[in-house]
């Protein structure tokens, strides 16, 4: 594990893993779910790539494959990643051979949404490399001007009469049909309040100075 303070970011704890292949012995993974338990992920980021050896996973479905040799150990490490808030983000084969694709080499994360881009470009050895572009600091939902009704400044009496007006006239309309097309009736009434709000109303545009993080679920 290393631990990076940038600033104006929440500390970054990063950790390259390794598991040798062909070991059916859990202590790895124990070993590292052990020590993430120990961050706190609400004040820190998480970062864990390596080599994890376990290619019988699909990250689409977050399940063992049907034909895994290593189901337990899947299934561990799937257990772990969600027990943690860890997402795997990691798509495309970073091993493969004439018969066979693998993702085996993973990058794990508390917070997807900062990776801006992850590809696989070739590697030194049998294995490619994952190589991401992440955002270090959440990126901030620029305001845009929002437009507001001043009821308290508007044609209250205008706006009543135009209601009434437009009233008479929907239920003289639609009292002498046999059927009723729910949706126009809707879109009638919908876009006449508007008119009459608009007509009878002043508006003005705000902006929040204030910014917020975004909404991340």
């Amino acid at each position: 594990w290393a631990q990076l303070q940038v600033v104006g970011s929440k500390v970054i704890n990063i950790c390259a893993f390794y598991r040798p292949p062909n070991i059916t012995d859990p202590v790895y993974l124990q070993a590292l779910s052990d020590t993430i338990a120990q961050i706190d992920t609400t004040k820190h980021h998480v970062w864990v790539a390596g080599d994890f050896n376990l290619g019988d996973i699909d990250w689409r479905t977050a399940s063992p494959t049907p034909n895994s040799q290593y189901t337990a150990l899947c299934n561990k490490l799937i257990d772990m990643a969600n027990d943690n808030g860890l997402s795997q983000m990691v798509d495309k084969p970073t091993r493969t051979t004439s018969t066979t694709s693998s993702v085996l080499d993973l990058f794990l994360t508390n917070l997807p949404d900062m990776v801006n881009r992850m590809e696989i470009i070739p590697g030194i050895s049998d294995h490619d490399i994952p190589f991401w572009d992440i955002s270090t600091r959440v990126r901030l939902n620029k305001k845009t001007p929002c437009k507001i009704h001043l009821y308290h400044k508007g044609n209250i009496d205008g706006l009543l009469a135009s209601l009434s007006n437009f009233s008479e006239g929907f239920c003289e309309r639609y009292a002498s049909q046999e059927s009723w097309d729910v949706e126009a009736m809707w879109t009638s009434f919908k876009e006449a309040v508007l008119h009459a709000i608009d007509t009878h109303i002043p508006t003005k545009q705000i902006t929040s100075k204030k910014q917020s993080l975004p909404w991340i679920t």
